[in-house]
Parts: structure tokens; C-alpha cells; sequence
């Protein structure tokens, strides 16, 4: 009896999935009809540190659909990397970016670190902010939240080569 609702369920979706292929012609139309109704504005986002530090150009983009008297926005950010635009999600994502040259050994080269950090991530209440290193990893602390201490680490190996990058909550 399962195998003859399966059947009876693949069987429908084959249908409707055959119902719903639309033309080549018929699909260009209906995308030129949507994108008649959306306005994207994107702006760059630069700072020394991020081209000292990052191999990417990175961007603000905001989508505006309308339709009728609606508005609906959506934010989100952009990374061109070799050429290429992809959608950016955060800091986890950040290490392919990485200069293969920049080295993370001082205090100074931190901070710099902390700069991109700053442009791209912006905090809300500065008092927070604090930089430590720690065996192998830097502490970029960005918030504080139910006492406990949240933020970016970064690992490096015993030349300051950055090999991992990620957010963290729970940071002693």
C-alpha cells in the first residue's frame, strides 16, 4: 500500500512539474516584468585597512521591490572576489579574503585587523570593544551580552599567517 501512495504522490509531482515548464520566451518575459519592479542600490565599502588587508572590494546593496502601493527592502551585503560578485554573509566567511601576505604578529597589525572589522561589522556600543592574543588566536572582543564576552577570533600559525576566522559568543 506504501508503494502504491508513493507512486500515486511521484506521479502528481511529475504532473504539475509538466504543467508549470514555461518556454524560454515565456521565462525572459516574466523576468523582464519583475525586474521592471525592482531598484537595487549598491554603495562600496572602503577603508585603507580592508585593501591592505583583504583581496575583495566589498558593497552595501539595497533591493527595493514594488508593487502596487507596497514597498518591500531587503539589505545585504556583497563581495567581489577575482572578478566575481557573490552574496556575503559575515565574518565566518572572511578567510578566503585574506591577503596570503598579511601576517597578524603585533599589536599594530591587530588593530588594523579591528579597522576592517570596524567597517565592515560595525558595533553598537564601543565601550566593549577590546583586543587580546591568547595561544595562537587574537580576541577581537565586539559585545558583551548576559556577561559573557562576544566576538571575532582569529587564529594564526607561528608566522601570523591568519588560518581560521570566526565568530564567537562565551569568550573568556
Amino acid at each position: 500500500m506504501k508503494t502504491h501512495i508513493v507512486l500515486f504522490f511521484l506521479a502528481i509531482s511529475v504532473g504539475i512539474n509538466a504543467q508549470t515548464n514555461l518556454s524560454e520566451k515565456e521565462q525572459k518575459g516574466l523576468d523582464e516584468l519583475i525586474n521592471s519592479s525592482i531598484t537595487i542600490d549598491a554603495d562600496a565599502i572602503k577603508s585603507q585597512a580592508i585593501s591592505k588587508i583583504l583581496d575583495a572590494e566589498f558593497f552595501e546593496v539595497a533591493t527595493v521591490y514594488k508593487h502596487l502601493d507596497i514597498e518591500l527592502n531587503s539589505e545585504l551585503m556583497v563581495v567581489k572576489h577575482k572578478g566575481n560578485f557573490s552574496k556575503f554573509y559575515g565574518v565566518d566567511e572572511l578567510l578566503p579574503f585574506v591577503n596570503s601576505s598579511y601576517k597578524m604578529t603585533s599589536q599594530e597589525q591587530a588593530t588594523d585587523f579591528e579597522k576592517v572589522l570596524d567597517k565592515l561589522f560595525p558595533v553598537f556600543y564601543a565601550a566593549n570593544k577590546e583586543i587580546y592574543q591568547k595561544d595562537g588566536q587574537w580576541f577581537f572582543i565586539r559585545d558583551e551580552s548576559f556577561g559573557e564576552k562576544e566576538g571575532v577570533v582569529v587564529s594564526v600559525d607561528d608566522k601570523g599567517k591568519v588560518i581560521d576566522i570566526e565568530f564567537k559568543g562565551g569568550i573568556e
